[in-house]
């Protein structure tokens, strides 16, 4: 497809479709980044499919280098994707703090970054949206993101989903928050290298943060894909964070 010859609306809602984040981007740049969305998934989708053939799930996870630059946007990406490909996102290098123009009835897309499922129980219809799985995207408006976070703080907070929209993100002041989260994805990296100091550091700081289900379902989800099999280190991590990884 030709992104270039669409209009901004259009653009805008085949974002949506992709879960792209849109924020406040022109004409030109959403066709860039649409287009390279394409590419990273053609991408994925032939790993995924070979992760297919080995029973494997369907998940890449990033190798993030220490020296990546953690920019407004790709962190959100990062997060994003604690457990996929990380698609980074170099539109500014300085965080982008304005709230921009999100109306109350405007829908933004959730992900959850939460192992197993997650439900929520709107008490303002009693609509229910659940997150069958890690990656699971449900769209709920701004006026109900207002209303869970009133009611049932530790769905944006803890947190158990990710906003995919930088206002939304902005209006709710979650960026520290995601910053915090977005160390975690470096434990792919030490877990590798077999680091214990580093992957302690990492699992220390993210518990000081209350990042402890995040970690939990970063440190399971390598384990189900055999990205973690060193029993001692398994173990560590175990007695760390005081769970079973094996539990389903």
């Amino acid at each position: 497809m030709n992104y270039k010859d669409l209009s901004l609306e259009e653009l805008k809602a085949i974002a949506k479709e992709k879960a792209v984040t849109v924020g406040n981007i022109g004409q030109a740049k959403l066709a860039e980044k649409l287009e390279q969305y394409d590419k990273d998934h053609e991408t994925l989708s032939a790993i995924n499919d070979e992760d297919d053939d080995a029973n494997e799930e369907n998940i890449v996870v990033a190798d993030t280098s220490d020296d990546k630059e953690i920019t407004t946007e790709n962190v959100i990406e990062e997060i994003s994707n604690v457990m996929a490909d990380l698609e980074d996102f170099e539109d500014d290098d300085e965080r982008d703090e304005s709230i921009g123009d999100i109306d109350n009835n405007e829908e933004v897309a959730c992900k959850s970054i939460t192992y197993g499922g997650l439900t929520y129980i709107s008490p303002i219809d009693s609509s229910i949206y659940r997150w069958d799985k890690l990656g699971a995207i449900q769209y709920l408006t701004v006026k109900e993101l207002i209303t869970m976070n009133n009611t049932k703080p530790a769905f944006l907070n803890r947190p158990w989903i990710i906003l995919q929209d930088i206002r939304a993100v902005n209006k709710f002041r979650l960026m520290p928050k995601y910053e915090d989260v977005a160390e975690i994805n470096k434990l792919k990296k030490y877990i590798a290298e077999n680091n214990i100091d580093k992957i302690n550091e990492i699992i220390d700081n993210g518990l000081k943060a209350g990042m402890r289900e995040v970690i939990i379902s970063k440190v399971r989800s390598m384990y189900n894909n055999n990205k973690l099999n060193n029993t001692h280190i398994i173990k560590a991590i175990e007695d760390k964070l005081k769970f079973d990884i094996a539990e389903t």
